[in-house]
């Protein structure tokens, strides 16, 4: 927690910081790569399509929401990762790819 990990019940204490730390801090290294290596990926397809500033509000926006969802778990879990930026990402290249197919 005091390395940005956030849990629903330090938010409710009045931890808001770790709403966003949290998307930044990773449990061990496997996570940290896994994330970097789908954000990698993703954002050779976005960033060129959308520019450097949307990508980043995409992932910032996808990450924040993540936050906000994780609010609902046991308070006393701690939770962490950029995994909602990778998820949310991959859904903005998903809904291209329906709405691509449905023109």
């Amino acid at each position: 927690m005091e390395w940005g990990a956030m849990a629903s019940g330090s938010v409710f204490d009045g931890n808001l910081f770790g709403i966003l730390t949290a998307n930044f801090f990773h449990f061990d290294i496997l996570h940290l790569v896994g994330n970097m290596f789908a954000i990698y990926i993703l954002g050779r397809y976005l960033e060129p399509k959308y520019g450097s500033l949307r990508f980043l509000g995409i992932l910032l926006a996808g990450g924040f929401v993540a936050s906000m969802l994780s609010l609902f778990y046991d308070p006393y879990v701690a939770s962490g990762g950029a995994s909602g930026m990778v998820f949310c990402a991959f859904v903005v290249v998903l809904m291209e790819l329906i709405l691509d197919m449905k023109n």
